[in-house]
């Protein structure tokens, strides 16, 4: 008869009193009941009290093997008394064996098939809390996994901390964690824990934590480094959190996780749930974006609740959800042809959802995001083809008119499925400037139905002087940038020459013509600017941002948008102005600081030798270039060789991995990485850097860099 769980105690602590570290008090089993590579476990007696233990002892003696068990003797004495750590009764003095109660099983061997949601909440619950104490004290498990997980006196309980981090500072022996080595379990271990296990933090838990519920839902151990998701459901929108590969996109340690599945298994008002979502996105929570877009994808027949919350987000948030979830803002935008059935919706609320819808479409197209570009495209032209959006034709007509390459190639497919879409934008087919693969599809369409076209679809311009103000975003804001006012396309819009920024008046006689003209041009900045990932708005966390002077704010003082009007010298307007083309400049500036090009940064620190001129332009977001400008032999050849030497580039995106001869990626700080390009003749460098774990530099530097 299993003893209660009062009576077990009792015995345990027993066994605790009578601990006096002599191997002799304990009568081992003769065959074990667990063996790995760093210790063997047995079933035990302790004579003195009869009392079943498990016994574990060091399979090696060496000085590492002996500190690691030291190591988890000592964090399962301070954190053992809470109920879901599991605790020590008793230990050798020499820290080769010791003594812990005896489980039942651990969740690997008590798994009988994939968990059903409650006995996982059951699970990834008590590894939480047994985690919280720990956490705040700074110890890291850093091997958290099924058969670290003990079933012990009707409970979960977290055991093994001999691969754990203590605080730092107090790591008696550094070297023991070898910097770039494999580090925990394969699977299970965050990528981070291979490149410096000593810097992981609550992030590194976190991330296994969510490979422990891809190994519950499916049955499979996970892959190293790769994400194991459950098929479908809410614990895939929790472990596809958990793992995302950059720590920092990650739940904010094992209390922000709970909240993450509170919000997906606790009963909430859907109202109140949006509007707590929006307060939070606004203070920028970033896991509330995904779990706001997650409500909106598996809303049923509430998908109407969530339409100005999900629409009416900033558009460098939409643009962070896209980035940081793509499959659920798949889902968000297929959904959207069902916002309005049964209902007549205001002509603004039709062509807002249509313009976001596109607006997605780019920001898919600047991730390589295609069958999220597919649905994008597929929802707004339905919502075309019903005569939803016919006040948002311009836009539709524009945005197709802007895509070339593989986001045309798409476009185009979506169109032969929507022909009654193509017979409303015949306009196109005789457009030089439009792809020919969307002229083909509009023209094909077209002719099989022909009576479909009806009158033309006002532009976005002119539906827009029919919206009430701010009543959603307009043609103009196609680019994700905000308001016409604030960015490079809206500056198109207002009829701003795109080339000089003179705004002169058209010539007389061709005013309609050029409206058209500079409407389409302005969404094709507008759709370069999307292309290019910008996908978080703490621009002061980065050279060039806030902090640099290359903020929103800035653009309201007359700093210079384009790098060309700080260039003085030929050779050097030469070398910067290709970056003119850039859509999203939010301001140009003379480099200081972070900014200044002199062979320092924050990775690696070097004398300073000044340029005899630079400059620096932040997009607001998080991609900032800088220029300099050196006297010949005045600091050139030693500048450019810091930066073209500098440590590569630790998690490279797409083309960084090969990057074009005379370029050289490397690590600008621990957050950021930069691409660096010289002109030995005119003594010029050049350094274009990011946060984002998605922009690809290469890709950047080479669409704007001639």
């Amino acid at each position: 008869m299993h003893p209660s769980g009062a009576d077990e105690r009792s015995r345990l602590d027993a066994v605790r009193r009578a601990g006096r570290g002599s191997r002799r008090d304990y009568a081992l089993d003769p065959r074990p009941i667990a063996r790995g590579g760093q210790a063997t476990v047995h079933g035990a007696v302790h004579k003195p009290t009869g009392v079943r233990v498990a016994f574990k002892k060091a399979a090696l003696r060496d000085r590492h093997s002996l500190a690691r068990m030291r190591r988890e003797i000592e964090a399962a004495r301070l954190f053992g008394d809470h109920p879901h750590v599991m605790p020590v009764l008793d230990a050798s003095p020499a820290h080769d064996w010791f003594v812990m109660p005896l489980a039942c099983g651990t969740a690997r061997t008590l798994a009988a098939g994939p968990a059903d949601p409650a006995s996982l909440r059951e699970l990834i619950t008590a590894i939480c809390d047994a985690l919280r104490e720990p956490h705040r004290r700074d110890w890291i498990h850093r091997d958290l996994k099924p058969d670290n997980i003990l079933r012990f006196d009707r409970r979960w309980v977290v055991a093994d901390w001999g691969l754990g981090r203590r605080p730092r500072g107090t790591t008696t022996d550094p070297a023991r964690t070898r910097v770039g080595g494999e580090f925990g379990t394969a699977g299970f271990a965050a990528p981070e824990l291979a490149v410096n296990a000593h810097l992981a933090g609550a992030q590194a838990d976190v991330f296994s934590i969510g490979q422990i519920v891809g190994w519950a839902c499916t049955g499979r151990d996970p892959q190293p480094n790769v994400p194991l998701l459950p098929p479908s459901g809410p614990w895939r929108i929790i472990a596809k959190a958990a793992t995302a590969h950059d720590p920092a996109r990650r739940p904010d340690g094992v209390d922000g996780l709970l909240a993450l599945i509170a919000a997906e298994f606790d009963p909430e008002p859907a109202a109140a749930r949006a509007a707590r979502l929006t307060g939070a996105i606004r203070d920028g929570d970033g896991s509330a974006l995904v779990e706001l877009f997650s409500l909106a994808g598996h809303a049923g027949d509430d998908h109407a609740r969530f339409f100005d919350s999900v629409v009416d987000l900033p558009a460098d948030r939409v643009r962070a959800a896209v980035a940081a979830d793509p499959a659920t803002a798949a889902e968000v935008v297929r959904s959207a042809p069902s916002w309005y059935a049964g209902t007549a919706p205001s002509p603004a609320r039709r062509r807002r959802v249509v313009t976001w819808l596109l607006t997605i479409a780019g920001h898919a197209a600047g991730l390589g995001e295609w069958d999220l570009l597919e649905d994008a495209v597929d929802s707004a032209l339905h919502l075309d083809a019903a005569g939803a959006a016919a006040d948002a034709g311009g836009a539709v007509r524009a945005w197709l008119s802007a895509q070339s390459g593989q986001a045309a190639s798409i476009a185009a497919v979506s169109l032969r499925r929507h022909p009654e879409a193509c017979a409303r934008h015949t306009a196109l087919i005789g457009a030089a400037a439009v792809d020919h693969r969307i002229r083909e599809a509009v023209r094909a369409a077209a002719a099989t139905h022909p009576a479909a076209a009806g009158p033309p679809v006002p532009d976005g311009d002119d539906a827009a002087r029919d919206d009430p103000p701010g009543d959603g975003p307009t043609q103009g804001d196609l680019s994700g940038d905000g308001p016409t006012r604030g960015g490079p396309s809206g500056d198109v819009a207002r009829g701003d020459s795109p080339g000089d920024g003179s705004g002169r008046d058209d010539p007389a006689g061709g005013r309609r013509s050029e409206i058209v003209v500079v409407a389409v041009i302005g969404v094709v900045a507008a759709a370069l600017a999307v292309t290019i990932p910008l996908l978080d708005e703490a621009a002061g966390d980065q050279p060039g941002g806030r902090g640099s002077g290359a903020g929103a704010s800035d653009a309201q003082t007359g700093l210079p948008r384009r790098p060309t009007e700080l260039a003085d010298t030929p050779q050097f307007k030469n070398f910067v102005k290709p970056w003119d083309q850039y859509p999203a400049w939010v301001a140009c500036r003379t480099g200081s600081g972070d900014t200044l090009l002199n062979g320092s940064f924050p990775a690696r620190r070097a004398e300073p030798e000044p340029p005899v001129h630079s400059l620096s332009c932040g997009n607001g977001g998080n991609l900032t270039v800088m220029f300099a400008e050196f006297r010949p032999g005045a600091g050139f050849a030693g500048v450019s060789q810091r930066y073209l030497s500098a440590p590569a580039a630790e998690h490279p995106v797409g083309t960084e991995r090969t990057p074009p001869s005379g370029t050289h990626v490397f690590q600008w700080s621990a957050t950021h990485r930069a691409l660096v390009w010289t002109d030995r003749e005119a003594q010029t460098i050049g350094v274009v850097t990011t946060d984002s774990p998605a922009a690809d530099l290469v890709e950047i530097w080479s669409r704007y860099r001639a």
